[in-house]
């Protein structure tokens, strides 16, 4: 989805797309614990509630997360998000 679009006209019909989101941090993460759908839809969730959180993509067959934001998301955020919901799961690298 794109939010934040600046259309300029140029040269009579040509258009020129700035996105004024200029930074999206990605991140991919291992997660270690997840045994079913139901944990990774917890860690979905989990994920999702950090503040400037656009998207959240886990993969239970992978055991990992996608995270895309508009600040930095450091592993120690992601890490103490899922201990506030005392779930039983390990973030890395």
């Amino acid at each position: 989805m794109i939010t934040n679009l600046l259309v300029v006209p140029i040269m009579d019909s040509y258009l020129y797309s700035l996105n004024l989101n200029l930074y999206v941090m990605k991140k991919s993460v291992k997660i270690e614990g997840m045994t079913c759908e139901g944990c990774a839809s917890t860690v979905h969730e989990i994920f999702s509630s950090i503040e400037g959180v656009q998207t959240v993509k886990v993969s239970l067959a992978e055991a990992s997360a996608e995270i895309e934001a508009k600040n930095d998301i450091t592993m120690q955020q992601l890490q103490d998000a899922i201990d506030a919901q005392e779930a039983n799961y390990e973030v890395s690298e």
